[in-house]
């Protein structure tokens, strides 16, 4: 049943880079899980992000305070490039520790099959970047992980890019300083977490001269703009993230009062995709036809 592993490989990759050099904003969608990134991907999506905010609440159903390890987001991975096409970017956090952890997890992402990895400057242990209390380590810390990123990966398409999370603890100004000293390590991309302006959205691109990423997180610090509207910007890449993990908490929540309601499923019923929907997102005609082919 080889035929049903569609392992981001190094097509994959040079293929987002491709995308990437050219004129043009990219969307990343975030996700949780195999399956999510499944639904994701038959729906449209170019591109998949694996968050630890979803990460943490899909496997522990707790949140994003550090309290996933690297090992588990490694598997993460796993799981859901087996069985997609498009590719994936993945949350590296700090890195899970020193300048060794960082060499390791930017191998085991990239052996897993993720397309990039995103690596941050917050104080380990680190929380989701729209938390309140972050910290963040020296810059010249930073710039460390940063060169040992490059050298670690095998594949010269895989993505290193460059958080910081500076902007809860110093000025706009020194942000910029502090990302303009990583985007001169020859990191692929750039991105300021929680921008908290439409000021500051507008005056980045200006600031660095390097590929930019921005996050539009529905309910979060920063104002939400349209994908042409940060085109126009110069942003290059949008995540929304864990956009499937609120649309299943609200889709969950109005199931269960429908239920609660009417006893079934009444109300809510032309919200769900069809069990044969299901079915075919999970490819089971076409396993159930290999296994009878593997069949002495």
């Amino acid at each position: 049943m080889n035929n049903f592993r569609f392992t981001a490989n190094r097509s994959s990759t040079a293929a987002l880079r491709e995308k990437l050099s050219q004129p043009g904003l990219t969307t990343g969608i975030g996700i949780y899980d195999a399956f999510s990134a499944l639904m994701v991907e038959s729906a449209g999506a170019e591109l998949l992000f694996l968050g630890g905010f979803g990460a943490t609440a899909s496997l522990m159903g707790l949140p994003d305070l550090s309290l996933i390890s690297a090992r588990e987001m490694t598997d993460a991975i796993r799981r859901i490039t087996n069985v997609v096409r498009i590719p994936l970017i993945a949350d590296g956090d700090t890195g899970f520790g020193g300048p060794a952890n960082v060499m390791q997890t930017v191998q085991q992402y990239e052996s897993a099959g993720a397309a990039g990895i995103l690596l941050e400057d917050q104080v380990f242990p680190k929380r989701c970047g729209h938390f309140q209390d972050k910290a963040v380590i020296p810059a010249t810390e930073m710039l460390e992980k940063l060169h040992i990123a490059n050298k670690a990966k095998q594949n010269p398409d895989f993505l290193i890019i460059a958080r910081t999370d500076a902007l809860a603890v110093e000025s706009f100004e020194d942000v910029c300083r502090r990302v303009r000293q990583y985007a001169d390590t020859g990191v692929d991309m750039i991105f300021v977490e929680a921008l908290e302006t439409e000021e500051q959205i507008r005056a980045l691109p200006h600031e660095v001269d390097a590929h930019l990423m921005i996050n539009m997180l529905w309910g979060g610090r920063t104002p939400i703009l349209s994908g042409p509207e940060l085109e126009k910007l110069g942003y290059k890449l949008m995540a929304i993230p864990i956009a499937t993990l609120l649309a299943v908490g609200g889709a969950l929540k109005n199931l269960m009062s429908d239920i609660q309601r009417n006893g079934k499923i009444t109300e809510t019923a032309d919200q769900l995709i069809s069990f044969d929907e299901i079915k075919q997102t999970l490819k089971l005609d076409a396993i159930l036809q290999s296994i009878r082919h593997d069949t002495p």
